[in-house]
């Protein structure tokens, strides 16, 4: 009867945890400021809101739970930092039950910090309209969005969750995750990496007055009205489809389909182990061509002049032959055309 007794207990203090909901709780702070260099936030199970104000000073509130993260800030004449975290002691504590989301709300004047770290180990990040030299925001696992920044370096990075930036002018940006989706809206800057495990790439209107380096391991990336003076495109499985495009890109994928849209005085070197490769041309070019394909695997409803052919290898051109279009595929199909 003990044992039972006891197992029953146990069993009652479980089944009330799952049920009963936690207590919430809310925590307010207020901190006069000067001109700060760094801005620090790190949280725990926590999405954080950045607002804005015209006040000299930093307004945090928490809205959190009885176990849940509890709120501190540090705060001197040039570094600032705010936790929102558990204790050592509330992490040992197993919760059997549903757990309320938490927030954190930082409301702060545009240009409070010439640079900005924001670390969350599970939570959401969401950011706008802020004024720095650097952005760096990092999440373990959620949702980073970012919009309507100025700032010469951007810099966002998570485990899991997805990625949304749009109207952004910095100098150089990346954007690395590991799986989850990203979403890029309106980048102008002078250099970008994109690096993902896996997952799906949409990037519109999007402005690089250097080099873009964009690395995907599994999934597909799809673009629109992309300029850039060198872009650098490496995919080992899925599809590459980008139109408006304006530049030099170089793409390399080892199964799936690189399809280009191209306009102005661009030029493409892609390669294809096993896979398709479609070049459609908004204009009739001046262009030069070197295609590596099997010869049944070739067609174009262009007309190509001066058409030489060796074994899987043909060179034509197209005008004056001053856009250079190198094409390769082992055993997949080329296909190249206008717009018509």
């Amino acid at each position: 009867m003990e044992k039972k007794s006891v197992f029953k207990t146990v069993v009652d203090s479980i089944w009330k945890e799952v049920h009963d909901t936690p207590e919430k709780t809310i925590k307010e702070a207020s901190v006069e400021i000067g001109d700060l260099t760094d801005l620090m936030i790190e949280t725990d199970m926590t999405n954080v809101e950045v607002k804005l104000h015209n006040q000299d000073r930093v307004d945090m509130v928490l809205e959190s739970f009885a176990e849940g993260p509890e709120l501190e800030h540090d705060f001197d004449d040039h570094q600032g930092r705010i936790y929102a975290k558990r204790s050592d002691q509330k992490k040992r504590n197993f919760h059997f039950g549903f757990l309320p989301a938490c927030r954190l709300q930082v409301t702060v004047p545009a240009d409070v910090a010439e640079r900005w770290s924001v670390k969350t180990t599970s939570g959401n990040i969401q950011m706008g309209e802020i004024q720095a030299e650097v952005i760096a925001l990092q999440a373990t696992s959620g949702n980073i969005e970012l919009a309507e920044i100025n700032a010469p370096e951007i810099s966002l990075k998570a485990s899991s969750g997805n990625m949304q930036m749009h109207h952004i002018q910095c100098d150089q940006a990346e954007v690395i995750l590991s799986s989850g989706n990203m979403n890029i809206l309106n980048l102008k800057t002078n250099s970008l990496l994109l690096k993902a495990s896996s997952g799906n790439m949409r990037l519109e209107q999007i402005r690089v007055g250097d080099k873009v380096e964009c690395k995907l391991s599994s999934g597909h990336i799809r673009g629109e009205n992309i300029q850039a003076a060198e872009w650098t495109v490496k995919l080992s499985s899925g599809h590459a489809k980008i139109h408006g495009f304006s530049g030099h890109a170089m793409g390399r994928i080892s199964s799936g389909k690189l399809d280009f849209g191209v306009k102005g005085d661009s030029s493409l070197d892609l390669t294809s182990t096993s896979g398709h490769i479609s070049v459609t041309f908004e204009e009739t070019p001046d262009a030069a061509f070197n295609i590596s394909a099997p010869p049944e695997n070739i067609s174009t409803n262009l007309s190509f002049e001066h058409v030489h052919r060796q074994g899987a290898r043909q060179t034509a051109v197209i005008g004056n032959g001053t856009q250079s279009f190198k094409l390769k595929t082992s055993t997949g199909r080329i296909r190249i055309s206008d717009s018509r």
